[in-house]
């Protein structure tokens, strides 16, 4: 129960309540959900930050967990020539420590979290670059310039430049992120900052979260800057005619391209960059399955990877109970799935596949590109279960769906469903599934592509994953 309350205290402002009570509480009461604690905490000199960005000792199996599934997808990725470098962005409340209230304390826990994470991750062989000691004498050095919103939760221009300038310092430091970023393609960057700072009236997330009828907080005058290629001509655009990019960035909302983050690192790194980022409470695990899944990375994939996440949700693993369910998946599936998606040439299984349609495709002869029905489907019959060792490949086009519904029966009869998120336009994109969803093996997969416009699935295959 003591958990739960601090969970409570902790929670994402966004996510829905009602899954945290009846998971704790075995019962759904909306008063509880009125006499939570305010998120926002009301620092010195107008600075605000917010409860969920505390880091708690209570998850801190979750924490190893996750680390542990970290160190695993790098060893995935090494496996297919992909450098991965892990940054975790600090705590505003650490970095900005002597504007909290003096009757709030940082946890010795909390204090130590980041370290801890990065030595871990190092132990475990991934590489990490630091952030938080950056931030921190940047703020330190330079109030004038903070690196963190006082009213909002992320970085400022000034921040994102600085973690830019610690990761190409931390690159070339690291003789094996040295070598994967010398295999990038260099580019000419320039960067200008604004002669004067601009009257911020967003971002200010926290200011949301106060109690109605706080007095209005004065705008926050901050510093900005434009990054551009210098080969570029007026009006021209990053990156090339063809999706993805030899340096890619999955992220956070910190590296939206709001935030400036993801032009930073072009200047610093004088490289260009796929930035792949997510606002909103997906978390990083969903952000880089989706990036996997993407053609930005399926058709192009990177030689050096950036995985930007804040470190509030490092311990919040594929399968933390709280996230929203569309983005929540057990740990082992996760990775069974990124496995399957990292993979560049089925080796094929001695497993034969059979396409059947049905629903409404049936009667109309099931001819690629026919528009589909919620209730529309196509089955794909396995002349032998598929184990743990097995995943399916398949060229897929969904026009006007972004969600693939699926079922998995066991040969016992046994379904299993859930759903896989998809691009949804007119054009055919890979699409992979592990089929180790069960102890007995999978003979047959269902899949629903919803409200198409148009609907094709082509080129299925069983495939095996490497034997190591």
């Amino acid at each position: 129960m003591t958990q739960c309350r601090l969970l409570l205290r902790t929670l994402p402002y966004r996510l829905i309540f009602s899954t945290f009570i009846s998971l704790c509480l075995g019962v759904f009461h909306p008063n509880i959900v009125l006499a939570a604690e305010n998120y926002s905490i009301v620092g010195k000199n107008d600075w605000l930050f917010v409860r969920h960005e505390i880091v708690l000792e209570a998850l801190d199996k979750d924490v190893q967990k996750a680390l542990s599934l970290i160190g695993q997808f790098n060893r995935l990725l090494a496996r297919n020539q992909i450098a991965l470098a892990v940054v975790v962005v600090p705590s505003k409340m650490e970095t900005y420590a002597e504007q909290l209230p003096d009757d709030f304390k940082v946890s010795a826990y909390m204090k130590g979290f980041n370290d801890a994470v990065l030595t871990a991750l190092r132990a475990d062989g991934v590489n990490v670059i630091d952030l938080k000691a950056p931030l921190r004498h940047a703020a330190l050095e330079n109030a004038a310039s903070p690196v963190f919103f006082r009213l909002d939760t992320h970085w400022t221009p000034s921040g994102a430049m600085v973690a830019a300038q610690a990761i190409q310092a931390g690159v070339m430091a690291n003789p094996g992120l040295t070598k994967a970023l010398d295999a990038v393609p260099a580019q000419k960057y320039k960067v200008a900052w604004a002669s004067k700072a601009q009257r911020q009236v967003k971002p200010r997330d926290i200011t949301f979260l106060l109690p109605a009828g706080t007095p209005m907080y004065p705008a926050e005058e901050i510093l900005r800057f434009k990054v551009s290629r210098e080969s570029d001509t007026p009006g021209s655009l990053f990156g090339t005619s063809t999706p993805g990019a030899d340096l890619g960035l999955a992220g956070s909302s910190f590296s939206g391209a709001w935030s400036g983050f993801a032009d930073a690192l072009r200047y610093t790194l004088q490289r260009d960059v796929l930035n792949f980022s997510v606002e909103g409470d997906a978390g990083p695990w969903a952000v880089m399955r989706a990036y996997l899944r993407d053609d930005a990375f399926q058709v192009h994939r990177p030689k050096l990877l950036i995985w930007e996440m804040p470190e509030r949700v490092v311990g919040w693993r594929p399968s933390y109970p709280f996230r929203a369910e569309r983005y929540r998946i057990d740990d082992n599936e996760w990775l069974l799935q990124v496995d399957a998606l990292l993979q560049g040439v089925c080796q094929p299984a001695a497993i034969s596949a059979k396409l059947e349609v049905g629903g409404l495709l049936k009667s109309q002869g099931g001819m690629p590109g026919t528009s589909t029905q919620e209730t529309d489907f196509v089955d794909i019959h396995l002349d032998k279960p598929a184990d743990n060792r097995s995943y399916l490949s398949a060229r897929l086009t969904t026009n006007g769906s972004r969600q693939v519904g699926i079922e998995a029966l066991e040969a016992g009869g046994t379904m299993r469903k859930f759903n896989v998120d998809v691009a949804g336009d007119e054009l055919v994109h890979i699409f992979k599934i592990p089929l180790g969803l069960s102890s007995r093996g999978v003979n047959r997969i269902r899949l629903y592509p919803g409200n198409t416009n148009s609907f094709a699935v082509a080129d299925i295959k069983v495939c095996r994953y490497p034997e190591d």
